[in-house]
């Protein structure tokens, strides 16, 4: 008989990504679709056209994935405030078609397995506690940097979601109250300063001479990219974000005393460049002995670690 693979969900607002994984966690290959292009409910032809599009583009994706291999379970990560029971996606900025479909409910009853749905920054965290960086450590932090800032939290060996289901926004806690806008309507967020356009925004603004030019092509990559090589502006920008990175690590830290925080996601790839400085001004800022032991860590498994994650807790149930 053939082994059976369970199907990790990573879904985006550009592109739905899958990956057959096995009972021990190995990812067996990787297949993509873009994301439908519809707003759900309110889509031209209304909910049904909406949501048919996504029904169709679903199976196609875990049937391809599947590769004809009989699949013992699927887990959904994905973007956004889930429903109390995790069945549905209540609210998402890059997910509208999304909001109100019953996802786990329908891939539960088109490919009778159980089906699990969580949280993009929760099934990173899982993934990378589970096979990455973040092995060994039943007391974890995981920060996902991209256009914003995704934060797990693993508090002995269990995800914390809060009481409510919506716990875990670290990108969302305040670490200036007079900072710069973040997107969510608050001012100085650690995302407004950490996020992709809060590192764009410093850059723009500084107003200083750089082999970069601020214009709409420009990435957090690209300046990344230009530090590495000496641009003296792109360093400094690099520099302060890992400080103000730092700030929240130290909240991090002394509310929880984690043994790792592991950081994953776009900028992250500029390693010690960004995480040097985070790591001296966490422990600047934070209690000695919550920092004596404490690492900060890159993440080791890349775009991989949330289907990782959103399987894991079927596998270890399956276990």
């Amino acid at each position: 008989m053939r082994e059976k693979v369970y199907i990790g969900l990573d879904i985006g607002g550009t592109n739905l990504k899958a990956s057959p994984i096995s009972s021990g966690g190995e990812v067996l290959g990787r297949v993509h679709r873009p994301s439908p292009g519809t707003t759900g409910a309110g889509g031209t032809g209304g909910a049904d056209e909406g949501y048919t599009e996504i029904r169709t583009t679903l199976s196609a994706l875990v049937e391809s994935a599947a590769g004809g291999k009989p699949i013992a379970g699927i887990g959904i990560g994905c973007a956004g405030v889930l429903s109390g029971d995790r069945r549905a996606i209540l609210d998402s900025p890059n997910l509208r078609g999304f909001e109100g479909f019953p996802l786990r409910a329908f891939l539960e009853e088109t490919f009778g397995v159980p089906t699990l749905l969580e949280n993009d920054a929760n099934a990173v965290a899982l993934g990378e506690g589970w096979r990455g960086a973040g092995t060994g450590a039943r007391t974890l932090v995981v920060v996902t940097l991209g256009t914003g800032v995704g934060t797990g939290f693993i508090l002995d060996g269990e995800v914390w979601r809060g009481g409510a289901g919506m716990g875990s926004e670290g990108g969302h806690t305040t670490i200036d109250p007079q900072g710069p806008p973040c997107r969510c309507g608050n001012l100085g967020c650690l995302e407004a300063f950490v996020g992709a356009y809060g590192i764009l925004r410093r850059f723009r603004e500084a107003g200083q001479a750089s082999g970069l030019a601020p214009g709409p092509d420009l990435g957090v990559q690209e300046i990344a990219d230009a530090a590495r090589m000496g641009d003296a502006l792109a360093a400094d920008v690099l520099r302060d974000t890992g400080r103000f990175l730092g700030v929240g690590f130290a909240n991090f830290a002394n509310l929880f005393n984690p043994k790792k925080i592991v950081v994953t996601g776009g900028i992250s790839r500029a390693g010690d460049a960004l995480l040097d400085p985070a790591r001296d001004e966490m422990k600047r800022r934070a209690f000695p002995a919550v920092t004596e032991s404490l690492e900060v860590l890159p993440g080791r498994l890349g775009d991989d670690a949330g289907p990782l994650g959103a399987v894991y807790p079927l596998i270890g149930e399956g276990d």
